[in-house]
């Protein structure tokens, strides 16, 4: 699951950095203002795509987690051999509490963490869409006459 992490992240910025080339040739080769958005928007297209693309792999990494540990619980506490006692009765109850609380706490704080992330993204793109149209208004100024056509 890491390296499948590793390689979507990799796998960004070598998106990151090949549109940033390819449109940064445009700025250099054309000196046009109108570029300049062309390439704000790769760079932030690129940005949201990393950032969904992480959040995805951690929501798939959290639910594998929990389906192992819970697969664990099970074969822990469904093993041959114990022996049936009250004292194992009563420490396989407590663990089974414990576990129970754990995971639910553990669930909770990956399901809080997760909204703030989709919170992140989300002020992310519309603070992109803010600077967007700051960078579109500082063309028109820039670029009166082309503005008017």
């Amino acid at each position: 699951m890491l390296q499948r992490v590793f390689l979507m992240y990799s796998s960004s910025q070598r998106m990151i950095k090949s549109k940033c080339f390819k449109t940064s040739n445009l700025i250099l080769k054309g000196n046009k203002m109108e570029n300049q958005l062309e390439y704000f928007d790769a760079l932030i297209n690129t940005q949201k795509q990393t950032f969904n693309n992480l959040l995805n792999v951690q929501k798939e990494l959290h639910a594998k987690w929990f389906e192992s540990i819970g697969k664990a619980h099970t074969a822990l506490t469904t093993m041959p051999g114990l022996p049936e006692t009250p004292q194992t009765k009563e420490a396989l109850n407590q663990y089974n509490n414990w576990f129970s609380t754990a995971t639910s706490n553990a669930q909770s704080t990956t399901q809080e963490a997760i909204k703030v992330q989709e919170n992140c993204i989300s002020a992310y793109e519309k603070q992109s869409a803010i600077s967007r149209e700051a960078l579109k208004s500082l063309i028109n100024i820039a670029n009166p006459a082309k503005a008017t056509n």
